[in-house]
């Protein structure tokens, strides 16, 4: 069960959702080891879904490589009649740990140019670091 469905407990952003349409049918081909084909920002796509994982009440559904937000899938169908082979080396928990890590990482990148007078230059490192005094 493990390697089909992650929570990841922590909020990025509070707010809360009702779960997506798409979940019950992605549950079901996560389970069953179904491909689904589904619409994703006006493109449709086939995707084997290895795994869904709940973080902090918004649902995603990982595939091998990518991880995808199951509310912005739509008009999802399962292919029972077919089943994928699932790489028996994936780890569900490892691989969204470290897409969540890459993501948080994407969002804490900004350049910033900050001028300072001589004294506001002196002053900054006790105000970057408030252990420190002026």
């Amino acid at each position: 069960v493990a390697q089909r469905f992650h929570l990841d407990v922590p909020g990025w952003f509070a707010r809360d959702r009702p779960p997506p349409e798409s979940l019950l049918p992605l549950a079901r081909a996560v389970w069953g080891d179904h491909p689904v084909t589904a619409l994703y920002r006006g493109t449709r796509r086939t995707l084997e879904p290895y795994g869904l994982v709940l973080k902090a009440g918004v649902w995603y559904v990982a595939t091998r490589s990518v991880i995808y937000r199951a509310g912005r899938l739509s008009e999802v169908e399962v292919r029972t009649d077919r089943c994928f082979t699932r790489d028996p080396g994936f780890d569900l928990a490892a691989f969204w740990n470290e897409r969540a890590t890459e993501f948080a990482r994407s969002l804490l990148k900004m350049r910033v140019t900050v001028r300072l007078s001589p004294e506001g230059l002196r002053a900054l490192p006790a105000l970057a670091d408030p252990a420190r005094s002026v």
